[in-house]
């Protein structure tokens, strides 16, 4: 089986059915016999295996589907009573970061697609509309270039003492500039070259290379 989370995110998915899109598989020449039962966070599996039980102890308990997701289990743990209304928002980071929020039913207008939000199961049968956007993974390139050339290992604890210290608004930089996705291992090259094209003064390394990505998704 498949939990509907994850299933949601496949781009196999009709959430306007709430099964499999068996006509795109089609086109595809995809074998529907592929794509197992899909069920809710929540859902009851069945029992642990005897050798699991009896190596860990636990006994023949139950196994439960969770938001396999790992944003839709950081949603769930959100504490709200308002689960499935957009009167609330979120914004979980990680590598990068995911702003939306909690819908019943997913959004497909073409105004959706135009701004690149996604659609993407969560608990209760909701749906978590989102955009991705840049989270520390622009600052985590700094740190590494930094190790990389300068044979500097900065914990983040020192790159934000070190921006917080340099001077404000000398270097701008758009954190959701495709440029910067485009090859993650380079980014205090994008950064300068965002710097350039906006007209701001070129970084130089430590503090200043890391205030501009850590201002931005700040």
């Amino acid at each position: 089986m498949s939990e509907f989370s994850i299933a949601t995110t496949t781009q196999c998915f009709d959430p306007a059915k709430g099964e499999w899109a068996f006509d795109l598989l089609r086109k595809f020449d995809l074998p529907a016999k592929m794509f197992p039962e899909i069920v809710p966070p929540g859902t009851r599996i069945g029992s642990l295996r005897h050798s699991l039980a009896d190596r860990t102890g636990l006994g023949p308990i139950s196994v439960i589907a969770p938001a396999s997701h790992d944003t839709a289990s950081a949603v769930a743990a959100v504490p709200t009573t308002h689960t499935g209304k957009a009167n609330w928002a979120y914004l979980s980071s990680g590598t990068w970061s995911l702003l939306g929020v909690e819908v019943k039913e997913a959004l497909l207008s073409p105004r959706a697609m135009e701004l690149n939000m996604t659609n993407e199961g969560g608990v209760d049968s909701t749906y978590r509309l989102l955009k991705n956007i840049m989270g520390p993974l622009a600052g985590a390139a700094v740190q590494a270039r930094l190790r990389r050339r300068a044979g500097r290992n900065c914990d983040y604890a020192e790159l934000v003492r070190l921006a917080a210290e340099a001077p404000p608004l000398r270097s701008v930089v758009d954190p959701n500039d495709d440029s910067l996705f485009e090859s993650t291992g380079h980014a205090c090259g994008h950064s300068g070259f965002l710097s350039r094209n906006a007209g701001s003064r070129f970084p130089k390394p430590k503090g200043p290379w890391f205030v501009a990505p850590w201002r931005a998704w700040r």
